[in-house]
């Protein structure tokens, strides 16, 4: 009796670790080994479980998919009964995400569950492995917010140039054209003032009165149609531009109205005081007729562009 149980104390030993009914015992060519020999958390690795020959007719299950066992601490990919030679061994491809002595979910695969499969998994924090430890996340250089800030700043330095370099062009436009208004409103008004001076110059200096009338008055065409007149005859005011929309206006009015001047002017005849009245309303006329059309082209949409 005691030879029997000797007998059977020795064989006991090459029996396969894992059966259907008790997967468990390992020992002999049949512990388990992955592949690589160190995996760390996050790599994929394969367990390898050498089954012996007992397990040959099993070979060639796969299970992948759905059908896999789950696990919160590794995810299995694939699992298969495979052929080496006359054994067949198992093997397990996972991927785990916790550092550590991990146990496998059981396993069914052609008829049989296999319990108690451990993998180890390595820590790349671990100081042992790598000989260095992580450190914590670095504090911002800067406080939340700061960038949108920065940028947002420059952004509106950028649209603010640009606002004054547009609104620059626009107002140096606006600018010079109420100085150009000014500057002929003042002209008109100068002519106004004129013509009532010369209104009550003494009697007897009709000669001078239609000199400096017609002097002063050159003067101001000059300026209005930015040519020097003070120089022309009446008959080179006709390449004038017309001064406004009016008959009065038009360059063979105004040169009609010089002619008659200068010809009173040089008659070399006594002037009349009357005939000198009749052309200083005719020249008040004129202004009033300028003033006119001043304000209506002013008046006008774009009229100070």
């Amino acid at each position: 009796m005691r030879r029997f149980l000797l007998l059977i104390w020795l064989v006991l030993p090459v029996f396969p670790g894992f059966s259907q009914d008790h997967p468990s015992g390992i020992s002999g060519d049949n512990t388990p080994y992955i592949i690589p020999q160190t995996i760390f958390v996050g790599d994929k690795g394969r367990l390898v479980f050498p089954l012996g020959s007992a397990f040959a007719g099993t070979e060639g299950a796969v299970i992948q998919g759905a059908g896999l066992p789950r696990s919160n601490e590794l995810v299995i990919n694939r699992v298969e009964l495979e052929r080496r030679g006359t054994a067949v061994r198992l093997l397990v491809d996972f991927q785990a995400y916790v550092p550590g002595l991990i146990l496998l979910p059981p396993i069914e695969i052609a008829s049989h569950t296999f319990t108690g499969l451990e993998v180890n998994i390595s820590s790349i924090l671990s100081v042992e492995q790598r000989g260095m430890v992580l450190s914590g996340p670095a504090e911002p250089l800067t406080a939340p917010g700061t960038a949108v800030m920065i940028y947002g700043t420059i952004l509106g330095i950028i649209l603010l140039l640009l606002a004054l370099t547009l609104g620059g062009f626009w107002g140096k436009t606006r600018l010079g054209n109420f100085a150009e208004r000014l500057r002929r409103r003042q002209v008109i008004r100068a002519m106004g003032k004129s013509l009532r001076r010369l209104r009550n110059t003494e009697a007897g200096k009709e000669g001078e009165t239609l000199e400096a009338l017609s002097g002063e008055f050159r003067s101001f065409l000059g300026i209005l149609t930015g040519t020097n007149c003070r120089a022309m005859v009446p008959r080179e005011l006709l390449a004038l531009p017309a001064l406004g929309t009016a008959d009065g206006l038009s360059p063979a009015a105004i040169s009609d109205l010089f002619r008659r001047c200068d010809t009173l002017r040089f008659s070399g005849e006594s002037i009349e005081r009357e005939l000198v009245s009749g052309l200083l309303d005719e020249f008040k006329e004129l202004t009033g007729l300028l003033e006119t059309a001043e304000k209506e082209h002013y008046s006008k949409p774009g009229g100070a562009e």
